[in-house]
């Protein structure tokens, strides 16, 4: 009997959760801009600056090691 509770128990509470729908959308962009920033005295970032198909600007923080050519196009997630 305790068998049978604690499965419908379990099913109750992970059977029952409602859906969640997916609220981005992947977008093609295409890097305009590098800019150095200063975010602390002794930690340099880079600011890079994309801007999607429907003219729309993105910016991202990556570190100093990592190079990326401007006019490279990447993937971005936008919220719907």
């Amino acid at each position: 009997m305790k068998a049978i509770l604690v499965a419908i128990a379990c099913v109750a509470a992970f059977g029952c959760s409602p859906s969640k729908d997916i609220q981005v959308e992947m977008v093609t962009a295409r890097l305009i801009k590098v800019d150095t920033v200063y975010r602390q005295t002794d930690n340099q970032k880079q600011l890079l600056t994309w801007r999607a198909q429907d003219n729309i600007e993105y910016v991202s923080y990556e570190s100093m090691n990592r190079s990326y050519p401007v006019g490279i196009t990447m993937t971005v997630l936008r919220t719907r």
